[in-house]
């Protein structure tokens, strides 16, 4: 939707079913965009633009009066990416104003990574959607703040923590900023099937496997953090539609490259009662 159209933003909150306190990216067309909607571009802004955008990088900024405080959930910052997929730009230069695009899921549930995923409530809900074939990377951008100039990862992505460190140098981590980054509730990403990460799935188990699938509810993962990531939701989705009591997921790697995995596999699988 609009992002500047405090309605149209209001639309996108009921149909996922958003708490108004988590607040929505906006995708701008290019750079001139993005800066009219900020009230300061510090230089390392700049760096990081040259070197993530267009791609799947979000830069958190002090906002501009243009944007409405429904986006931001009433605070002072705002959430910017600029996309390289086709589709998505061609549509972006075909209007005026930025739009407001979140994953589209219920809020929670599990992001949609090709148009089969989609849930037919939420779909319900919205005038239609545009095909754009199966995500490249599988999982949600990665987001940092640069708010007076100081840099700190919000939610990990493709874009790795030593990615951005290899241009902005070392920066903070701040893992828990709900209200600043979206996708930050501690449950979220979740299958209506429980997901339970093991260190080893069990022989009969439904899930996620490094090595040779022991059975027909069984799915191999990939080590390569990469495809891993790609494969992620896409296979959550699968498992999920077979109806199972549990679907276990072997723990990944803990090295570099692996922890946007790990951050979306512990939200997924997060219970009141563990």
């Amino acid at each position: 939707g609009n992002a500047l159209n405090p309605e149209s933003v209001a639309k996108i909150f009921a149909a996922k079913e958003r708490p108004s306190e988590h607040p929505l990216i906006i995708h701008s067309r290019d750079i001139a965009q993005a800066r009219s909607l900020v009230v300061d571009w510090p230089q390392v802004a700049s760096e990081l633009a040259s070197a993530f955008w267009p791609g799947p990088f979000t830069m958190v900024f002090q906002k501009s009066e243009l944007v409405p405080d429904e986006i931001s959930a009433g605070k002072n910052t705002v959430a910017i990416r600029i996309s390289n997929h086709q589709v998505f730009k061609s549509l972006l230069e075909l209007i005026e104003f930025p739009i407001a695009a979140p994953s589209a899921n219920r809020f929670t549930k599990l992001s949609p990574s090709s148009s089969d995923h989609l849930d037919s409530m939420l779909l319900n809900r919205c005038a239609g959607y545009l095909e754009g074939g199966a995500c490249a990377v599988g999982i949600e951008s990665t987001v940092v703040s640069v708010v007076g100039g100081l840099v700190e990862l919000l939610r990990p992505g493709h874009i790795s923590l030593s990615d951005i460190e290899a241009v902005a140098g070392p920066i903070t981590v701040k893992p828990n900023s709900v209200g600043i980054a979206p996708g930050q509730h501690h449950a979220h990403y979740r299958t209506v099937t429980p997901i339970r990460l093991v260190e080893k799935i069990s022989t009969r188990g439904c899930g996620l496997t490094f090595g040779p699938p022991k059975n027909s509810m069984q799915l191999r993962w990939s080590f390569d953090p990469v495809m891993a990531a790609k494969e992620l939701y896409d296979a959550l989705y699968r498992l999920d539609q077979m109806s199972s009591e549990v679907i276990e997921v072997e723990k990944p790697p803990t090295g570099s490259g692996w922890e946007a995995i790990w951050d979306r596999l512990s939200r997924a699988a997060f219970s009141e009662n563990s």
